[in-house]
């Protein structure tokens, strides 16, 4: 790690890193020597100091870390929140990296998270999905789900959450709220810091990068126990701001009533944001051919140089696909939006500003976006079409109902790719479309990204890598039209 002194020259010992890697441990023995390990092998470019806090351990846990380059800070009173605390008050960078002991980083994990405080000054705190290399089934299935539910909650701004196995923090946010909560045992803490720090700024999630992590809690309290039990807390710190310590009979009562709750907003949810769900109206999400034929659709643009790209693509493969224009970039690449019909694409009508809100506005806020859409469409293409994506295909009944009376047809996707993350590599992305395309599916994938205009070239790889494959299967090539 470079925070060693053979990795150092004398000049850079007294130079203050840029990162300061924190890591609570008590007992870890057998987990810290792989941890270090995977902060050890980061990519990142700077100085970055590791600190290991001794929280009480009665094993080699402090002896291991030292004889593996860290710094070993000691704190005797146990308690997770002390041991983060006695680190923030070690540590020397303006960023500090929480990792608990069992868990692993990427590579790329200091560099990402650096790149992002640098990037968005408001953002206090980056928190990150984990999964776990030794689950059982339970455990497995329950991470993969709950990081599935909390990627929506927080797309759609209902939730910020820090989560506690691996995390950043801004050091001066979290010394002008007092840093840890030093009251707190374990459970809620992660809540409570949460709570506090979204004061400060903004809580940032970065979805598409893992680390990996021990499922040892949940295997030895149960994973049933272990979610109720975060649960709980996390309730009891949000509305009465302590960690939850009613009795066990309180526990089940308020267990019943979460449930409830849970298994309604999940069914509002699967309506909501899935494409297959037909229980707020009738959308298409497949075809219906004899044939083995697969649909490929291109949301948000038309992007400046990455339509081009996808556009070549198209092209040279002989193929052609169905974009879903957004008014705005259609009003501010008219010519795109020309070519694309010119080429023989078919066009559908995305909407104008492409708002996650859209769902929850008004029948007349709604009327306007898709006209407005179509008005610039029109002006561009003089087309009219009569085939509309919800942005983000997120939909409500009463939106549905509003769109189906102006004559459109709602077309989701079946296949969705990931292309609108810009860090995913070609590959990857080729491979999720590839592994999962069925005969008859409706492909969704992006020739802009709307916090990007120029995409990256990522999206035009990845298209060509995934014609190859189709045709090698097998598969044709067909538009969705209703063009008037």
């Amino acid at each position: 790690m470079p925070s060693t002194e053979d990795k150092r020259d004398d000049s850079q010992l007294n130079q203050r890193p840029k990162v300061s890697v924190l890591i609570p441990a008590r007992n870890e023995e057998q987990y810290l020597p792989s941890c270090l390990a995977a902060v050890n092998n980061q990519d990142f470019a700077d100085d970055y100091e590791v600190i290991v806090v001794d929280n009480g351990s009665t094993d080699q846990t402090a002896e291991i870390a030292a004889s593996l380059g860290a710094r070993v800070v000691h704190e005797a009173e146990p308690g997770l929140p002390r041991a983060r605390e006695a680190g923030r008050l070690a540590a020397k960078a303006p960023i500090l990296v929480y990792i608990d002991a069992d868990t692993h980083i990427p590579p790329n994990y200091l560099t990402k998270v650096v790149e992002i405080f640098a990037r968005e000054p408001q953002v206090v705190s980056v928190t990150s999905p984990v999964r776990f290399h030794d689950g059982d089934f339970a455990s497995n299935t329950f991470i993969f789900w709950y990081f599935q539910f909390y990627r929506l909650v927080n797309f759609l701004r209902l939730v910020d959450f820090i989560f506690g196995g691996t995390f950043a923090l801004r050091s001066e946010a979290i010394a002008r709220i007092g840093g840890f909560n030093v009251s707190i045992a374990f459970y809620g803490e992660d809540a409570d810091l949460s709570k506090r720090m979204k004061r400060e700024g903004t809580i940032r999630y970065l979805g598409n990068i893992y680390s990996l992590t021990s499922a040892r809690r949940y295997q030895r309290e149960g994973t049933f126990t272990t979610v109720l039990r975060y649960t709980l807390n996390y309730f009891s710190v949000q509305f009465c701001n302590r960690p939850f310590a009613g009795s066990r009979r309180r526990a089940q009562s308020a267990l019943r009533f979460g449930t409830i709750f849970f298994l309604m907003f999940s069914l509002f949810l699967y309506a909501f944001a899935f494409p297959e769900s037909e229980l707020f109206g009738k959308v298409i999400y497949r075809m219906h051919s004899p044939d083995k034929v697969v649909a490929l659709t291109f949301d948000d643009g038309p992007g400046g140089e990455s339509t081009q790209e996808i556009l070549r693509v198209l092209r040279e493969e002989g193929v052609k696909g169905t974009f879903f224009l957004t008014g705005r970039n259609v009003d501010r690449h008219p010519e795109l939006a020309a070519q694309i019909v010119r080429e023989g694409h078919s066009i559908g009508n995305h909407s104008y500003n492409h708002s996650w809100s859209l769902p929850f506005q008004r029948r007349s806020t709604v009327l306007h976006e898709v006209q407005k859409a179509d008005n610039a469409i029109y002006r561009a293409t003089h087309l009219h079409t009569k085939l509309f994506r919800p942005p983000h295909g997120l939909r409500t009944p009463w939106m549905l109902s509003t769109i189906r009376e102006e004559g459109y047809q709602v077309i989701m996707g079946d296949d969705v790719a990931e292309d609108y993350f810009i860090n995913t590599d070609a590959q990857t992305l080729a491979k999720h479309v590839i592994n999962h395309v069925h005969p008859n599916d409706i492909v969704a994938l992006h020739d802009a990204n709307l916090h990007n205009d120029d995409h990256t070239e990522t999206a035009a790889e990845a298209l060509r890598i995934i014609i190859h494959a189709l045709k090698h299967q097998g598969y044709s090539f067909v538009t969705l039209d209703a063009k008037e």
